[in-house]
């Protein structure tokens, strides 16, 4: 610590870590010295002088503290770089003025910590820019300058990532203006900038996070910003995190091609859109806390062509109408919640479905995916009330992971792949694209449930969606008039065949039917190589017109013939 006189010498000062370099002069010249990281001058003697010489160095931190100061010392544009901490404790009854005539650009690396007193950037007839790439606190005193509508005075929140503002106390005032650079987010919590007569820009990419009840306005002293002039950019983030109810405010764009976030992993907030609607372009974030779900209490949300919906956070989400409306939703939805995200009622996603992490439970809804699904380390989750619709033009598959569902319905050329295994309790409709199977999984079907061809061309079985084992009880045939579902394999059903549109082509294989053939309008095509097997069961068997190779039936109460039966081979009765 220098407390005494320094004599010129040859020798070069340097203070270093932790090194403490008090000026206790009242004016003068500050030392020549190399300042390594974490050393501190401090200026603590100045009384009645008017100026001070020798802030032209490459300071660490940089104190002022003069309570006994009676006068405006000014330092003549010439403080520049602070690669520390600006903390100003005391001016006393007089003022700390940053420049007035030579223009300066000072730049903080560190945080800015201003405890009390006046500091004055200057102005009068000179441009002041101060670069603050750390955070900023505000206890008590004056930030102010000349009041000059020629010159510049401008505060740049500058990081490539989070800075705070905490301001509990003191006052800006006159033509100060703020900036936040893109890539910054500058963290207001509930503090308030107000009293400056200047501009606030939020620039494209910028995020502004407030947790103040009444948001971002427009204009007029309320809201987090209070500045005279603002521009608050649709490109930039807006990020409420208020913990309960919260208004939007009248400052938030419409529409919205940066972000809005609403909560925070401390902060469950409810958010009131002040200016009724709002159309998202880019990006809707919920975040929940361990308490409880964020939510937009009030508004009408919209999305562009391309936009998102992410849902994240530290407690289990449920899905709500104001966030996703029925009509004009989100292309793409991402979950990224590790406790989950539930479906609240049946939607469809004509994007992407990114499954970052956590599951997604359907619940008794309806999903419908016409676009892509991607997988992190989460899942969708259904039970025997779930419907997951598959859709859409794309040629490429859809995976499906392990999944219990009431329906599965395929109409996407690409089809689907299964990388697990699927329960199917109801009904599975292939309507376009096929089933492909990863690493032996596959599809089983519970008792009472069908498995349903209904395209528009012609089809044909595939074991993926028509197992030997675990196959599904029952077989539908509901296509247009003239047109075939082929049978590729022999196949036993538990239950019933099912025909009510098209035509049934059983080719060279044999069927086996616990139940019986029911027609309501399709029709059943054999030929010399084909069999049906009635096997033992409670009611007659009903068979439509066609041409068997055998026809076998093992049942007490027989088959009702429908129609002529040709058998060009053997007729079995048991």
């Amino acid at each position: 610590i220098v407390r005494g006189t320094i004599v010129n010498s040859a020798e070069e000062l340097v203070i270093q870590n932790g090194g403490l370099y008090q000026y206790n002069r009242d004016g003068g010249t500050i030392d020549d010295a190399t300042w390594n990281d974490g050393s501190t001058c401090e200026i603590n003697g100045i009384g009645s002088s008017s100026s001070l010489s020798g802030a032209n160095q490459s300071f660490y931190h940089f104190k002022w503290n003069c309570p006994s100061q009676t006068s405006e010392t000014n330092l003549a544009g010439d403080l520049e770089t602070i690669r520390g901490n600006l903390i100003l404790v005391s001016t006393g009854s007089g003022n700390l003025k940053m420049g007035q005539t030579a223009d300066y650009i000072l730049t903080i690396t560190g945080n800015w910590i201003h405890q009390n007193g006046i500091l004055n950037l200057g102005g009068g007839s000179s441009n002041a820019y101060i670069n603050l790439y750390g955070n900023f606190t505000m206890e008590a005193g004056k930030i102010t300058e000349y009041n000059s509508a020629s010159y510049i005075s401008k505060i740049t929140f500058t990081k490539s990532g989070t800075q705070t503002l905490n301001k509990t106390g003191g006052i800006f005032e006159n033509n100060i203006d703020f900036e936040v650079l893109s890539g910054c987010t500058l963290d207001m919590g509930e503090s308030v900038i107000d009293g400056s007569l200047g501009m606030f820009s939020l620039n494209g990419g910028a995020t502004l996070k407030t947790a103040h009840s009444g948001g971002i306005a427009a204009s007029g002293a309320t809201g987090c910003i209070r500045t005279t002039n603002r521009y608050l950019s649709s490109a930039a983030h807006y990020h409420y995190c208020r913990n309960g109810a919260q208004a939007s405010g009248s400052g938030l764009p419409s529409p919205l091609t940066g972000k809005l976030m609403i909560g925070s992993s401390i902060a469950a907030s409810s958010l009131t859109l002040t200016n009724g609607s709002v159309t998202i372009s880019n990006l809707l974030l919920l975040c929940s806390s361990s308490a409880g779900n964020s939510a937009i209490a009030s508004g009408t949300v919209t999305y562009g062509a391309m936009a998102s919906l992410e849902y994240q956070g530290m407690s289990a989400q449920t899905t709500a109408l104001k966030e996703w409306p029925s009509s004009s939703g989100p292309f793409n939805v991402i979950l990224n919640n590790p406790f989950g995200v539930s479906l609240n009622f049946s939607r469809t996603i004509t994007g992407n479905l990114n499954l970052i992490q956590g599951n997604f439970g359907l619940g008794s809804n309806t999903l419908q995916l016409n676009g892509t699904l991607t997988y992190g380390t989460g899942t969708l989750e259904g039970t025997c009330l779930s419907t997951l619709g598959i859709g859409g033009t794309s040629g490429v598959a859809i995976d499906i992971s392990n999944l219990t569902l009431g329906n599965l319905n395929l109409n996407r050329p690409g089809g689907i792949r299964l990388t697990g295994n699927v329960f199917i309790c109801t009904t599975m409709v292939m309507t376009a694209g096929s089933v492909t199977q990863l690493s032996g999984n596959a599809i089983s079907y519970q008792s009472g449930s069908r498995l349903i061809y209904n395209g528009t061309g012609a089809q044909s079985t595939a074991a993926e969606e028509f197992p030997l084992l675990s196959g599904p009880p029952s077989l539908e045939v509901d296509k247009p008039t003239g047109t075939t579902l082929n049978l590729q394999f022999s196949r036993t059903l538990a239950e019933s065949l099912i025909l009510k549109g098209g035509i049934f082509s059983i080719g060279p294989n044999s069927l086996t039917l616990s139940g019986t053939i029911l027609n309501s309008g399709g029709s059943l095509l054999g030929g010399s190589a084909s069999g049906i097997q009635f096997a033992p069961g409670a009611s007659a068997g009903a068979l439509p017109a066609v041409q068997l190779g055998n026809l076998t039936i093992h049942r007490n109460s027989g088959v009702i013939m429908n129609g002529d039966c040709l058998i060009c081979g053997t007729l079995t009765l048991h």
